[in-house]
C-alpha cells in the first residue's frame, strides 16, 4: 500500500510515523502494560492514517489526530476484552461440565441464524447494525459517519433487532 505513494509522500508519511510513534507507544504502554496490544493499536492507528491520508489537510501536526485514532481503537479493544471476560465468567458460572457439545452446537446454530438475518437486512440497516453492535460505535458517531440523524440510526437499530428476534424466535 505504501509503495503506491510518490516518494515525496512516502517520505512525509515516514517522517510523521517516526516523529509520533515513540510518544504514542509510551503513552499506551503505560495504560495497557501489554506491548502486543500497543503494537496492534498503533498498527491500526497508522493504517487508519494511511486510509485517510488524502482527507488530511494539515499534515504538519497530526499527533492529536493519531492520538484520537489510538484512543478510539484502545477503547474498542477494551470493549472486546470486557465482552470476552463476561462470556468467560458466564461459562465459568454455569460450570464447564454444562458447556456440553450440544450447548456448543446450539450456540453455533443461533449465531449462524443471527448472521443470516443480518445478511438479509437492507444494506444501510446492516451497516448501522455492524457499526453499532459489532464495532461498538456510538449512535452519534454512526450518525456523523453516515450523515444520518441519530433518530434514523435508532430506527435502523430497532428494526434490525426486531428482525433478529423474529428470526431467532421462529
Amino acid at each position: 500500500m505504501i509503495l503506491s505513494l510518490s516518494p515525496a509522500k512516502r517520505k512525509e508519511f515516514n517522517a510523521i510515523y517516526h516523529a509520533t510513534h515513540g510518544r504514542l507507544y509510551n503513552t499506551f504502554l503505560k495504560l495497557t502494560k501489554d506491548e502486543t496490544l500497543v503494537k496492534d493499536i498503533l498498527q491500526q492507528c497508522y493504517l487508519k492514517l494511511w486510509e485517510n491520508w488524502e482527507q488530511i489537510a494539515d499534515k504538519t501536526d497530526v499527533y492529536p489526530l493519531l492520538f484520537t485514532y489510538s484512543r478510539n481503537i484502545f477503547i474498542d479493544e477494551l470493549r472486546k476484552i470486557k465482552a470476552r471476560k463476561t462470556l468467560l465468567q458466564h461459562i465459568g458460572a454455569t460450570g464447564e461440565s454444562s458447556a456440553s457439545s450440544e450447548d456448543h452446537y446450539m450456540l453455533k446454530e443461533c449465531l449462524a441464524t443471527v448472521n443470516t438475518a443480518v445478511k438479509h437486512m437492507p444494506a444501510r440497516r446492516r451497516e448501522v447494525y455492524k457499526l453499532a453492535l459489532e464495532e461498538g460505535m456510538s449512535r452519534r458517531n454512526i450518525a456523523d459517519l453516515l450523515s444520518l440523524s441519530p433518530n434514523t440510526i435508532d430506527c435502523h437499530l430497532q428494526e434490525a433487532m426486531k428482525t433478529i428476534r423474529t428470526i431467532v424466535n421462529s
